[in-house]
Formats: structure tokens, C-alpha cells, sequence
């Protein structure tokens, strides 16, 4: 009997102990923490996405609106090379992979093959899609496009997403 109360001391001693959570922080590398940083930018965007789409906004519209608010960031006179820049560097941060598909002083066709795996393969949300999401960046950056005098038109297809920048 002595034994079996002994047992029992140890265990629930033992079960006390291994039940106290400690926390650390984690050692991350800069890969993991920029993987993790664009996950949770996306997820983001998609929450906004859906919340505007049950205000009665299509993505394109709310694009449109939040597009409005960056232009101030663009300041005075941006060129057609500063703006079509920004663009490819955006994508580049973003993205595994930008291609430039066409190129002249006047029309600039850029290629990204993939998003968001994640994204495309299956949507995290209800009632959100890829398709929502490049109708948002279309919507926002048309409307800066537009704002500074440009013209850019973002699709989803086979192949990734396109944007068409022109003068």
C-alpha cells in the first residue's frame, strides 16, 4: 500500500510538472519569418476582401476605393518607368517568380506564375478565390494607375496572373 501511495505521489508530481507550459521565442530564419509575413498578409487581405464583399463590394470595387488612398503615397509626377518599376519590384518581393512578357516605352506585359499556393489551391475563406484577390490588386492599382495618368489591367488565368501597364 505504501508502494501504490507512493505510485500515486510520483505520478501526480510528475503530471503537475509536465502540465506547467513554458513559452519561448522562436528562432526563426529571415526565410521562415518572410514566408510566414506574407502568409499572414494574404490571410489579411482576404478577411478585408470577404468583409467588403458582405458590405455589398465586389473586390474590384474595394481594389478601387483602397487604390484611392495610396495614391497621395505616389507624390508628384511619378513617370511611367517609376510606376512600372514599383510594379515589377512589388511582385518580385511577393512572388517566386515575375516574368517580363512584352516591353516598349509605351506597353509593359509582366507574368507572375504564382501567388499563393495556398490561395490557389483551395480558398481559406468561404466565398473567396483567387480570382477575388487579383480583382482587388487590379482594382487598387488601375485606380493608382489611372490617378497618375497610366493605365494597368490585372487578370488570373492558366498561367498565373497578368498585368498590362501602359502609357
Amino acid at each position: 500500500m505504501k508502494k501504490l501511495c507512493l505510485l500515486a505521489i510520483v505520478l501526480c508530481t510528475v503530471c503537475a510538472t509536465q502540465a506547467q507550459t513554458e513559452f519561448s521565442i522562436p528562432d526563426l530564419t529571415l526565410e521562415e519569418k518572410f514566408d510566414a509575413a506574407k502568409t499572414v498578409m494574404y490571410r489579411n487581405i482576404c478577411i478585408v476582401i470577404v468583409e467588403a464583399k458582405t458590405g455589398g463590394m465586389t473586390p474590384e470595387e474595394f481594389g478601387k476605393k483602397v487604390g484611392r488612398l495610396w495614391v497621395p503615397a505616389w507624390g508628384d509626377n511619378p513617370t511611367f518607368e517609376q510606376f512600372v518599376g514599383f510594379s515589377i519590384w512589388n511582385w518580385s518581393v511577393q512572388s517566386e517568380e515575375v516574368k517580363i512578357l512584352e516591353q516598349s516605352t509605351d506597353k509593359v506585359v509582366i507574368l507572375v506564375p504564382s501567388l499563393s499556393k495556398e490561395l490557389e489551391e483551395a480558398p481559406i475563406l468561404e466565398s473567396f478565390s483567387i480570382e477575388d484577390l487579383v480583382a482587388y490588386f487590379d482594382g487598387m492599382m488601375s485606380e493608382v494607375a489611372t490617378q497618375l495618368g497610366f493605365s494597368m489591367k490585372m487578370t488570373w488565368g492558366d498561367q498565373g496572373m497578368k498585368a498590362v501597364m501602359t502609357r
